[in-house]
């Protein structure tokens, strides 16, 4: 029964996209992460242990559009920290006009680490 409601309230599948390439979009990226991590470590789920696979996909004003759990952690207290602190790291800063003219969105796959300490790690 759990299976057939996840299906039913399961966002469609995300269209084949690839994210633009280059510095402008590399350093975006990696900023985001960075302050994802940050807001991670003051959130940590307490002493909870395991990992999940997320994309995270953001649109061009630096705000969350969509959430996708590809690989939880089979632990539902610590999915839904990890979309927490994802949804707690935004908004973030806009796509410049370089990046904007690139692109209309990113997608952002994660992996997430849990630890046990007030550590978050996603690459």
């Amino acid at each position: 029964m759990d299976q057939a409601a996840r299906e039913a309230t399961a966002s469609p599948p995300l269209p084949k996209f690839e994210n633009p390439k280059g510095p402008v979009a590399d350093f975006y990226i990696a900023g985001w992460i960075q302050k994802l991590e940050r807001i991670g470590d003051l959130n940590y789920p307490g002493s909870m242990v395991g990992q999940l696979k997320v994309k995270v996909v953001l649109n061009p004003q630096g705000g969350l559009e969509r959430i996708i759990m590809v690989d939880p952690s089979g632990n539902k207290e610590l999915d839904a920290a990890a979309e927490r602190i994802i949804r707690l790291s935004f908004p973030y800063m806009p796509f410049s006009k370089q990046l904007a003219a690139q692109t209309r969105k990113i997608e952002i796959p994660l992996n997430m680490h849990f630890m046990g300490v007030r550590r978050v790690n996603a690459w």
